[in-house]
């Protein structure tokens, strides 16, 4: 196990099924490769929650737990945030998602997909 995914997690989510796994994995490097839209989430709350929301369930659904835990967390308190406390929790789920990309590349890189 990773720090940042448990595998065995996230291949209990695809019914063990590992090109299923692998295949929600590339959806998920497709989606977040270039990282979040900062900008379009800070100027709206509404794209943030749902921006959140998503993230909260893809990683959930990966193995990403405390990602997705970060996620849940900041989706649930959004719209009573200040702005700066805004900037830096993005600003820490973005550097763990950065993180997390790096890994699932080198992962599937790693099972030659």
């Amino acid at each position: 196990m990773n720090a940042l995914i448990d595998f065995d997690q996230g291949l209990k989510h695809c019914d063990n099924q590992h090109r299923i796994y692998l295949a929600v994995l590339r959806q998920f490097l497709a989606q977040y490769q270039n990282g979040l839209n900062y900008d379009a989430m800070l100027q709206s709350p509404e794209h943030a929650q749902l921006e959140l929301h998503t993230l909260k369930g893809l990683c959930a659904t990966i193995g990403a737990t405390h990602l997705s835990q970060l996620a849940a967390t900041s989706f649930q308190h959004w719209t009573s945030i200040s702005s700066a406390d805004a900037q830096v929790e993005l600003s820490n789920i973005a550097e763990e998602l950065t993180a997390l990309v790096q890994v699932l590349q080198d992962y599937l890189k790693s099972s030659n997909c």
